[in-house]
């Protein structure tokens, strides 16, 4: 079985916060279900694509664990995540930006 078919068919049963599997578990059941070795990156990098996909894996950063939604607010909770993330990396960016210019004088410059 493939790593991104192995994480949905272990997930597929764990719907809802209240059922989430921990990282390291689910880490330890897809080593099960696949023929190569797998590390926590790269399977990390799976849920991410999977998510790309459209399903609807869950996680938090409080809670930890993986779960898939059972419903709207768990879509609304992974979402709010991810876009407060993504406002964090912005911020940092502009802060970098802003330094570098200090730093090193010049102008923006489009890469």
């Amino acid at each position: 079985m493939d790593l991104h078919k192995a994480i949905l068919v272990i997930l597929e049963d764990r719907v809802g916060q209240d059922n989430r599997i921990s990282r390291a578990d689910l880490l330890g059941a897809v080593r099960g279900e696949v023929d190569i070795l797998v590390g926590d990156r790269e399977m990390r990098r799976a849920i991410g694509e999977l998510r790309k996909r459209g399903h609807l894996i869950c996680s938090n950063s409080k809670d930890g664990g993986y779960w898939m939604a059972a419903n709207y607010d768990d879509v609304l909770s992974i979402s709010a995540e991810y876009r407060s993330r993504a406002l964090s990396c912005l911020t940092t960016s502009g802060k970098i930006m802003a330094s570098g210019q200090k730093h090193f004088g010049g102008q923006l410059r489009l890469v």
